[in-house]
């Protein structure tokens, strides 16, 4: 008795918790540094109208005949698969900030240079993902793969569907025709697909994620007891490795000991030993790692690593909605570890005291607002590029972005809105068995990391990929649940009825947000697309390890094609009292005509645009030493992004100039002939569901 009331405490609590993030998503906006972010977004009218046409799409699905059902199943699974390959061809993502770092000391490891970058020193939790990579170009390079860059998007995209395929195929065998509704949402669900071009430890640790699910299933539904044995080890395992490449999964692996602990298929002595056996996995794995990194030569050291309470603090900056601030993050730095938590302890007080009860509430929306509000997480996803193969303008990647997320948002609500209704059935209907189980284990996982955030960590709308594969099972187990005649409703009110009014209502919001949000979308305003991206920023090097520019020296580089033409250039950190001393300039390979580029800090607009074509730069340094300018790189490896260097004709191993050439002019979010035709299709749409719902439910009733 006492274990179903925890549980369905769990349950009304997690089922709270998808409801506000259905509210979220449905009304609500990130605001970055206190800055609503509305823009490329469509309002709430259009997220409201699309979201009813969804609903009305499914309800019109569920009258068609099985083997109609089966054949668009195929065709849309197809066109899913076809999606997927056009966006791994067509976009690519340059290597910068944590990736850059990672990456390039993953490769580093794999052809055993063990020269740490100092940034590991002060963020060792991605220690773990560095090795993890290296271990995997090591694979690569010894089977003669060596170009790592363009190999690492497929391998990423071919264990992400690897997992969704067998996730599909364990919960068909939990439910007869769930694994379809699974499937073809995960294919669909954009944001999975769309990081597999990002290089970090995300794909790995939902596929191990997905895999753990999908294991965990099949070890409660066979009998066979060497199987049994066999799942839960890969159950354990793979969300174990998840674990240690990807920390705030913990989280997850904390709803699997809930759920065992408080189902009713486990005898104590079963659950124990399960609960036992899952934690001493995590460990090997945890200290796995920690043997190899110091194999790896890779030495701690404890007064110089980020508190946790530094992630704690930034959550709760009142001048923000709990994101990455840089203020934030450098503040107290340069104090040793256990002192600087101390003062950010403090000041944590004191901006708690500061908010209030009903400011500390408001700040909680706002983090969830900023982590949950926006179905297709973009934060991490600024400078990505058009491949060589598609032949447009780089500053048509936003407007691709702009119209996908608009597009995708209204899938992302109406998966929350049948997640929602998947937990509460479940808490109403007071069952028990594996399918409960599991309903409680994807409950728990989402309630866990909503919280997680809202109460203590920091936001990031890519912090959020952890639970969509939970979305995408409780979504599923929702609308495979929908009969033929849809959601049960009371009696006294007619389905024609309810038909018209839900028809008239998306209409009518559709059209009431073409209006209101035509002159927002009909403004210009500034797209930057990045032609080319050069090296990295290697901020968090302390002086002593940066590579320094020379006095009276001639870099050169090796040829390089803009695909674009390009009218801004971003350099690394340049000291102000030495931007004189430096003659940065571009010259066309082709016809040897020269552009000197301003050597400023941050972005610089060209004064005239450079045309698309083959080049290279020369760098010509002053009488005076450089001591400041960060304008050199050493990565230590000879396959990374950016051409390689040349100093008075010889070439420096590893060596690369930091800098970014783009393409930026003023113009509509969305073009406008395009913002019309998304109105009108999302209309047309709506027309066609409500003239064959009418007459399915007409037929009905006579």
């Amino acid at each position: 008795m006492i274990l179903k009331k925890t549980q369905n405490s769990f349950l009304l609590l997690s089922a709270f918790s998808l409801f506000v993030l259905l509210m979220v998503a449905s009304f609500l906006y990130p605001e970055n540094n206190g800055t609503r972010l509305t823009a490329p977004f469509f309002s709430r009218f259009f997220r409201v109208g699309a979201t009813l046409t969804v609903i009305l799409g499914l309800l019109s699905f569920k009258q068609l005949t099985d083997r109609t059902k089966k054949i668009l199943f195929y065709i849309l699974l197809l066109l899913l698969i076809g999606g997927q390959l056009c966006f791994i061809l067509a976009f690519q993502r340059p290597l910068h900030t944590d990736t850059a770092y990672v990456i390039t000391m993953s490769e580093r490891l794999a052809n055993g240079n063990f020269d740490w970058f100092h940034y590991f020193t002060i963020y060792p939790n991605n220690v773990n993902i560095t090795i993890f990579w290296a271990f995997i170009f090591k694979i690569l390079n010894f089977v003669g793969l060596s170009n790592h860059e363009i190999v690492y998007p497929w391998l990423q995209l071919i264990i992400l569907d690897f997992s969704l395929i067998f996730f599909a195929n364990a919960t068909n065998k939990l439910k007869a025709g769930l694994g379809k509704y699974v499937v073809t949402l995960s294919f669909a669900y954009a944001p999975l697909v769309m990081y597999v071009i990002f290089p970090y430890n995300d794909i790995f640790a939902v596929s191990l994620l997905i895999i753990g699910i999908s294991c965990f299933i099949l070890a409660n539904l066979t009998s066979n007891f060497m199987q049994q044995i066999i799942y839960y080890i890969v159950t354990f395992g793979s969300l174990s490795l998840g674990v240690a490449i990807r920390q705030n999964l913990v989280i997850i692996l904390i709803a699997l000991v809930l759920t065992i602990s408080l189902s009713k298929r486990y005898l104590p002595l079963q659950k124990l030993i399960l609960i036992v056996s899952l934690i001493a996995t995590c460990a090997v794995f945890i200290l796995g790692f920690r043997i190899a990194a110091s194999h790896s030569d890779f030495h701690p050291n404890v007064n110089q690593e980020t508190p946790t309470m530094r992630y704690v603090n930034m959550s709760w900056n009142p001048g923000t909605s709990g994101e990455i601030d840089v203020n934030d993050a450098w503040h107290w730095s340069e104090l040793p570890k256990a002192e600087r938590s101390k003062a950010l302890s403090h000041e944590l007080k004191h901006r708690l005291k500061e908010l209030g009860p009903i400011g500390i509430v408001k700040h909680m929306v706002k983090k969830i607002a900023y982590m949950f509000s926006i179905g297709l997480p973009y934060q991490d996803m600024e400078d990505v590029q058009f491949t060589s193969i598609v032949k447009m303008p780089q500053w048509k990647v936003k407007k691709f972005y702009a119209v996908l997320t608009n597009l995708f948002q209204p899938l992302y609500i109406v998966m929350l809105l049948f997640s929602c209704y998947t937990v509460f059935n479940n808490f109403k209907n007071n069952k028990h068995g594996l399918y409960s189980d599991v309903v409680f284990f994807a409950a728990v996982s989402v309630l866990g990391t909503v919280m997680f955030h809202a109460l203590l960590w920091e936001v990031r709308d890519r912090y959020a990929l952890p639970i969509f594969p939970f979305v995408i099972l409780l979504s599923a187990m929702g609308i495979a649940s929908l009969k033929k005649d849809g959601l049960a409703i009371p009696n006294f009110i007619s389905k024609i009825t309810l038909l018209h009014t839900a028809s008239a209502l998306a209409v009518v919001l559709i059209v009431i947000n073409g209006v209101s949000q035509f002159n927002q979308f009909s403004k210009s305003v500034r797209q930057d697309g990045l032609v080319y991206s050069s090296g990295f920023l290697p901020y968090a090097e302390p002086t002593e390890k940066r590579q320094l520019i020379e006095p009276n020296q001639q870099y050169q580089t090796d040829s390089f094609v803009l695909s674009d033409k390009v009218n801004s250039v971003f350099f690394g950190q340049i000291a102000t009292k030495e931007m004189t001393d430096l003659v940065f300039t571009l010259v066309n390979s082709k016809t040897g005509v020269q552009t000197i580029l301003p050597v400023k800090n941050g972005g610089v607009d060209l004064p005239q645009a450079i045309p698309r074509g083959k080049y290279y730069v020369n760098l010509i340094t002053g009488n005076s030493p450089v001591e400041s300018t960060f304008l050199l790189e050493q990565s230590g490896i000879s396959s990374l992004q950016g051409p390689q260097v040349l100093k008075d004709g010889r070439r420096i191993p590893g060596m690369r100039l930091i800098f970014d050439l783009k393409n930026s002019l003023r113009v509509s979010i969305i073009p406008m002939k395009l913002y019309i035709l998304l109105h009108v299709v999302v209309l047309l749409i709506i027309l066609f569901l409500w003239h064959r719902l009418y007459v399915i439910y007409q037929i009905k009733n006579n």
